[in-house]
C-alpha cells in the first residue's frame, strides 16, 4: 500500500484494525474506531493488545455518521501509543544517521540530518459504488447544505429536500433509473466517451427520470446540463475542497426550488458540507 503515511497525518479519523498502522494513527493522536479487532493472535504482553481491548468499535449494525460524530465528539488521545512507537520523536534522522555512518566506519557529515518530505499522492477519486442519498436545504441567497449518505442504513429524516444521486459505474444499476443526478469522474478528454457536452447529453437521454447530469473533469471543477437543456460549469473557489458532484448535488436542490441558474452568475454559489462553506463559480460552459 502506497501513501498510507499521508493518508494517516491528513485524517480527521480512522477506522482500523489491530494492526501496525492503526497503531500509527494512535499514537498521532487521530481518532480511532476499530471495525476489526481480534485479540487471538496479539501477544497479551504487546502494546497494541492494550490498545485494542480499550480503544471503541465500530458498530456495522449501526449508521456510521453518527458513530463518526460520536467519536470526534469524544475522543481523548492517549500517550501510550506515541510513548511506545519512538520514545525520541523527531530524532530518527539524526539517530539513524550516526548509526549507519558508525557501522560504516567513516565521518558523519557536518551538515544537519533531514529526510526526504513525503511526495503528495497522485488525485485519485473517489469511487462510489452505491446510490447516495442526499439531502439539502437552500440557506441563503446562493448558498446550500448538502449531507451525503451512504450505504445500507437510512438517512435521517430531516428539514429540507432529498434527491439521490448515482455514479454511472455503480453495481446497483437499476438505480440509475430513478436517479435525480447521475455523474461520472474522468478526464474531459476521454476518447471513450467523448466531451462532457457529449456525454451529458447522452445520460440525460438515456435516464428520462434524471434532472441533471454531471461530468467531473478533476478535483476543482465539473461540467453539468440540466433537463432544461443549460451546459454549466462548476469551479471551486478559494478555500473550497469538496468533491465537485457535491456542487452538482448543490446546483441540482437550487434548480428543483425553482430557481434559476442565470442568478449565480456572477454571485457563485456557496455550498456547505457540516461546517464548512465551499465557494463555487458558475458559468455557463
Amino acid at each position: 500500500m502506497d501513501g498510507w503515511r499521508q493518508a494517516l497525518i491528513a485524517s480527521d479519523a480512522v477506522i482500523g484494525d489491530h494492526g501496525s498502522v492503526t497503531y500509527y494513527a494512535a499514537a498521532l493522536g487521530t481518532p480511532v474506531l476499530l471495525g476489526a479487532a481480534p485479540l487471538g493472535g496479539l501477544a497479551p504482553e504487546a502494546p497494541v493488545h492494550a490498545f485494542v481491548r480499550t480503544a471503541p468499535r465500530l458498530d456495522p449494525a449501526l449508521p456510521l455518521r453518527p458513530q463518526i460524530e460520536d467519536l470526534l465528539a469524544h475522543h481523548q488521545p492517549s500517550p501510550e501509543p506515541a510513548d511506545f512507537v519512538s520514545s525520541v520523536p523527531g530524532e530518527s534522522a539524526t539517530r539513524l544517521r550516526r548509526l549507519f555512518y558508525d557501522l560504516i566506519g567513516i565521518p558523519e557529515p557536518d551538515d544537519p540530518a533531514r529526510l526526504e518530505p513525503l511526495p503528495l499522492p497522485a488525485y485519485e477519486p473517489a469511487a462510489h459504488s452505491v446510490p447516495l442519498s442526499v439531502h439539502t436545504r437552500l440557506l441563503g441567497s446562493g448558498e446550500v447544505a448538502v449531507t451525503r449518505y451512504a450505504g445500507p442504513h437510512a438517512a435521517p429524516y430531516g428539514t429540507g429536500e432529498a434527491h439521490t444521486a448515482v455514479h454511472e459505474a455503480t453495481r446497483e444499476v437499476d438505480q440509475l433509473v430513478i436517479a435525480d443526478v447521475v455523474f461520472r469522474h474522468g478526464p474531459a478528454d476521454d476518447p471513450r466517451l467523448g466531451s462532457p457536452a457529449d456525454w451529458t447529453t447522452e445520460v440525460l437521454d438515456r435516464h428520462p427520470h434524471c434532472a441533471l447530469a454531471a461530468y467531473v473533469t478533476g478535483p476543482r471543477a465539473c461540467v453539468l446540463r440540466t433537463r432544461a437543456g443549460a451546459l454549466l460549469r462548476l469551479v471551486a473557489g478559494p478555500g473550497a475542497d469538496a468533491d465537485p458532484a457535491v456542487y452538482a448535488s448543490a446546483l441540482h436542490a437550487w434548480l428543483a426550488a425553482g430557481k434559476a441558474p442565470e442568478e449565480l452568475f456572477g454571485q457563485g454559489l456557496v455550498v456547505r458540507t457540516g461546517a464548512t462553506a465551499h465557494p463555487v463559480d458558475v458559468h455557463r460552459a
